[in-house]
């Protein structure tokens, strides 16, 4: 149970986190796979994971995580949130048919889905209260639904050129919950997407945790790995309850 819960907590919250105007594909990406080396850190110590995502735009949206180190391991959800988490050195696995997290809250799947443009605020019930301009950026907030007001507060979106380059989200007493940075964005099929995403949790006023995701080896369509986006879990795998 302790790698599966490393893996949450470095590979699933970070893929899951977590936008003015939604840039919508030119050329339609149905397939998409990269490689992603991710350094975390917090009160100093410091950790590094490498892992291999897939992503489909079929069925609504399919994702899988392949986890290469600190070990192995395969996490696969689906747009209704269907989760599965495999362990393959032990043959577990982990079940829940509804985790309450979707492969529709990937940012893969705002860039890939011309969702840029409010990053899901939107479809989670926010409302645009504000938007001001400021040094050639567009600053948008954004306030909770009522049924999350008094838990959550505003969530901020900045854009230049047209991109989404932070985000932050903020609790009822206004103090930041977390902050995401896009950068080195590139072209992919005429997609504009980020290469570079570094994230600030803030789980006290004075302790957060940093870390930076780099993406690379990016393949679409055709030179997608069909094997390990559509992995099969062994019928012989022990179910973890």
């Amino acid at each position: 149970m302790n790698r599966i819960t490393l893996f949450l907590k470095f590979l699933l919250m970070p893929f899951l986190m977590v936008t003015l105007a939604s840039f919508m594909p030119q050329k339609q990406i149905e397939r998409m796979s990269m490689n992603v080396t991710s350094k975390s850190l917090k009160e100093g110590k410091s950790v590094t994971t490498t892992a291999e995502v897939f992503y489909t735009s079929a069925n609504g949206g399919y994702m899988t995580t392949h986890s290469i180190k600190p070990f192995e391991s395969y996490m696969m959800i689906n747009s209704k949130g269907e989760l599965k988490i495999y362990d393959p050195k032990d043959n577990t696995v982990i079940i829940k048919p509804n985790s309450g997290i979707s492969s529709q809250a990937s940012f893969m799947y705002y860039f890939l889905n011309g969702g840029t443009a409010d990053m899901g605020l939107k479809a989670a019930g926010f409302s645009i209260a504000d938007t001001r301009f400021e040094n050639g950026m567009v600053v948008t907030t954004w306030m909770p639904p009522s049924v999350l007001v008094g838990v959550m507060g505003k969530a901020e979106l900045v854009h230049e050129n047209y991109l989404p380059v932070y985000m932050a989200y903020y609790n009822s007493k206004s103090e930041p919950v977390l902050k995401v940075y896009y950068s080195n964005f590139t072209n992919i099929s005429d997609v504009k997407f980020p290469l570079s995403v570094t994230e600030f949790r803030f789980t006290s006023p004075k302790d957060s945790t940093i870390e930076k995701k780099v993406y690379s080896e990016v393949k679409t369509n055709a030179l997608v790995n069909e094997q390990q986006l559509n992995f099969k879990i062994p019928e012989n795998a022990r179910i973890i309850k």
